[in-house]
């Protein structure tokens, strides 16, 4: 079942080296709010009253393994006792995304990353984005989970949902994102960070995706591939290519699934799954 296949930690969500407290998983709202007590956006610093950082090393961490041991050696309390910001560790919202999955993996919880776009914090554009989704057996379906978002960014940017349970409206995926820009439903300009916008920022966000579909979560800017590839401009745009995968994701089997991910060009190779990322 793809269930059992979610419950189970893959080569980013393993935290063999730290005791993670399994015991919260039943209580997805204060293990949320555990996570985002935990880590600190680079761009949020200001909103937390600190200066920007000189250091920005930690937030180039994949695994979740080295993400504990940086966050314990900043402060070796219990991971479910709230932290100052000055001593969470320097992440983006995949690291966020990471950690709260690791977690419930670790207590045999179903749960996955995903990798694509929300509204939520620009009235404009949709911007880039990774959050969590918890298998809620109840209600036989994927609740989409920010563990991001705490009070002062709730505030900061006004925010009235409930994190634990995100709207569909407001988040999209980066395969649900490329099936709107192909049907002509969304402008994909309004799509990425900063000035990096568009088709192909949609379509790295569709194989980025795919990957953490197969349980391996990548950074936001890791690329290899046909996406590395795509942004050095070596080649153009293969919109069947970005078709299929996103289909494929969206409506195919789980073996069409992992059919998908393991084409050439797609599949993360072993060499980018170190530790730190190169930069």
């Amino acid at each position: 079942m793809i269930e059992q296949y979610y419950s189970a930690p893959g080569i980013m969500t393993d935290a063999h080296n730290c005791e993670l407290p399994t015991n919260l998983a039943n209580n997805i709202s204060f293990l949320r709010s555990t996570v985002s007590n935990l880590i600190i956006h680079p761009d949020m610093f200001s909103l937390y009253g600190l200066d920007s950082p000189s250091d920005l090393s930690e937030i180039h961490l994949r695994p979740v393994g080295p993400m504990l041991d940086r966050l314990l050696a900043k402060c070796d309390w219990p991971l479910a006792r709230p932290r100052p910001p000055a001593k969470r560790l320097i992440g983006s919202c995949r690291h966020y995304s990471v950690l709260l999955c690791s977690i419930l993996r670790a207590a045999g919880e179903p749960s996955r990353v995903r990798c694509g776009f929300a509204c939520y914090f620009d009235p404009v554009h949709w911007e880039d984005h990774w959050i969590t989704e918890v298998w809620n057996a109840r209600a036989t379906r994927w609740q989409r989970v920010d563990a991001e978002i705490d009070s002062i960014l709730q505030s900061a940017f006004s925010i009235g949902f409930d994190p634990i349970d995100i709207p569909d409206r407001l988040f999209l995926s980066g395969p649900d994102a490329w099936r709107r820009y192909r049907d002509g439903d969304i402008d994909a300009d309004l799509f990425g960070i900063g000035s990096n916008r568009g088709p192909r920022f949609i379509a790295g966000s569709v194989v980025r995706d795919l990957a953490a579909l197969n349980k391996v979560e990548m950074l936001p800017w890791d690329y290899w591939g046909y996406i590395r590839d795509l942004d050095q401009r070596r080649m153009d745009l293969d919109v069947g290519l970005i078709d299929a995968v996103a289909d494929a994701v969206a409506e195919g089997s789980w073996a069409e699934r992992t059919a998908a991910y393991r084409q050439p060009g797609i599949a993360v190779p072993a060499d980018l799954r170190r530790v730190v990322a190169d930069r």
